[in-house]
């Protein structure tokens, strides 16, 4: 009994030794990806193909990494885009007093002869540009941007005088949320501009913004000259880079919109446009608020 006893622990030893091993080796190297990847970046993945629990911990490892490699990313983008944004702020601000002081002398020059309808203009252009600049920052009240479409429309209107009416519905508990500047604007822009055409005839803007369930909902609609089918599909399809937007003649504020959205909400909104050529056109802006 001693010698069979002894003959186990001989052999059990080995087996032993064997066993942990197998079972440390994928933790060491599961320790060492981990402790790489602190050191270094989160650019590599280390495969590990077992069914068990290191196996496990080794794909919850990896979907880490991407996850992490994605929010790196997205917030790259963003400060990029901020950056590129302050820039154009900067470079919008070279003089801003210079130009408030001209347009608030034209002001005043107009009322003193009273030109109530250039006094109006300059008024409303000054107040146009203080609401785009608005102090550098990226999200604003969505009162003012309520602001901005409404002086934009109002200097369009002492333009096209009959043949533009527009109507603006901001549900009252909006105002004063924040939300990225110059969403609304360029929408409205895009729908005076390409909606009037060479029509005659009277075009209805409406602008409707409500909150439902956490949710924003921003819509411009018109009844002008709407969008031609192939151009249509030109804006939708995500393939068509914006170079060939350019050259087909697409909209750069639709795209431009539809970018800022998309970094500052993931996957979480919603960017439609429906248009029939010669009815008008309908743009609707949904993301969380």
């Amino acid at each position: 009994m001693l010698f069979a006893l002894i003959v186990f622990l001989m052999l059990l030893v080995p087996i032993l030794f064997f066993g942990i091993t197998v079972l440390i080796r994928p933790i060491r190297r599961l320790t060492q990806f981990m402790l790489q990847s602190t050191q270094e970046s989160f650019n590599t993945k280390e495969p590990l193909e077992s069914q068990d629990e290191i196996g496990m911990m080794n794909r919850m490892f990896n979907h880490m990494v991407e996850e992490n490699n994605r929010q790196i990313e997205t917030i790259y983008l963003l400060e990029l885009q901020e950056r590129q944004a302050e820039l154009d702020n900067l470079q919008s601000q070279i003089n801003p007093h210079f130009l408030y002081n001209i347009l608030d002398t034209i002001h005043w020059s107009a009322l003193r002869n009273n030109n109530r309808e250039i006094a109006d203009m300059a008024y409303s252009l000054a107040q146009v540009f203080r609401l785009s600049l608005h102090r550098g920052e990226r999200k604003i009240p969505l009162e003012d941007e309520k602001k901005l479409v409404e002086y934009y429309l109002q200097l369009q209107k002492m333009r096209y005088k009959d043949r533009l009416e527009f109507k603006l519905e901001f549900s009252q508990d909006t105002l004063e949320l924040k939300v990225p500047k110059l969403l609304l604007q360029p929408l409205v822009e895009n729908a005076v501009i390409h909606g009037i055409g060479n029509r005659s005839h009277t075009v209805h803007i409406h602008v409707a913004v409500w909150w439902k369930e956490g949710y924003l909902f921003l819509r411009v609609k018109d009844d002008g000259c709407g969008i031609k089918p192939e151009k249509l599909r030109c804006l939708l399809d995500d393939t068509i880079t914006d170079t060939e937007r350019d050259r087909k003649g697409s909209r750069y504020a639709l795209r431009n919109i539809q970018q800022r959205l998309k970094l500052e909400y993931g996957e979480d909104y919603k960017f439609s446009i429906e248009s029939e050529w010669g009815q008008g056109t309908r743009v609707t802006l949904i993301f969380p608020c």
